[in-house]
């Protein structure tokens, strides 16, 4: 397993909270009495989620102690605690999750088990990055598969979105209704290298862990290299980062 660096992730973090601004907007008329924040990451997702819903007991996980130690120092009054979501325990009313499952291995099977550990009338909502096709991350996936890098036990995994359909599948077989739906965010960042910034901090982060601080310096300089020809920037300097996201609510 790879580390995580929460100062990196934190960088864009308005940019990164926002889908988990929209998913609560889609939810806010629940009143659970508990809820799960399920790769909490540095505690940005279980703000959003204090802030909606103030009387919940709030629990917010992680495999990340890096990511958790910044969560309990950023809200002292929700729990975090270093767990595997394979590990989540039965009894909540809202099972909440922003740009996590796609990291875990058998979504196919962790969808269901998720809707098992609701609560009855419970929601689960999940969120997860949907722009394998988009030129940055095209740009990182072709750099990180150079035969340059020596990756001590071969090439690390990275994410793995599944398709609306396959979640479609999944869903249709377990949870007695939900809703899908997608949202294309542009990013205005101030340059080329907040791009490589931005993805150092998700998807590269298995391939820099895997490299020495030499090669790694290298991989990011070949993204950016690659990026500044893919990217024109706008009107004002900028350089607008298209990223999609793909949404769900379910009820078991």
């Amino acid at each position: 397993m790879f580390s995580w660096d929460p100062s990196l992730y934190s960088r864009f973090e308005r940019e990164r909270t926002q889908p988990a601004v929209d998913l609560v907007n889609r939810i806010s008329h629940l009143r659970p009495r508990s809820v799960v924040d399920v790769g909490c990451g540095p505690g940005n997702s279980t703000a959003v989620l204090r802030s909606a819903f103030p009387d919940s007991e709030i629990l917010g996980i992680d495999t990340s102690s890096e990511m958790i130690a910044r969560a309990r120092a950023r809200l002292p009054d929700a729990e975090f605690e270093v767990m595997d979501a394979w590990d989540l325990p039965k009894g909540f009313d809202l099972i909440f999750s922003n740009a996590c499952i796609q990291w875990i291995d058998g979504q196919e099977r962790l969808i269901p088990m998720m809707l098992e550990r609701l609560n009855p009338g419970g929601t689960l909502a999940v969120q997860v990055p949907m722009n394998e096709d988009e030129p940055a991350s095209v740009i990182c996936e072709e750099v990180a598969s150079l035969p340059l890098w020596h990756y001590p036990n071969g090439k690390p995994r990275r994410h793995r979105t599944l398709s609306p359909e396959k979640y479609y599948d999944i869903l249709s077989g377990c949870a007695e209704s939900f809703e899908m739906w997608s949202v294309t965010y542009y990013h205005a960042l101030e340059s080329h290298s907040d791009v490589v910034e931005w993805k150092s901090g998700t998807h590269l982060r298995p391939y820099l862990d895997a490299l020495d601080a030499t090669e790694g310096l290298r991989l990011r300089e070949e993204v950016l290299r690659r990026i500044e020809k893919a990217y024109a920037p706008a009107s004002d300097g900028k350089v607008v980062m298209r990223y999609g996201r793909f949404f769900f609510t379910a009820s078991g």
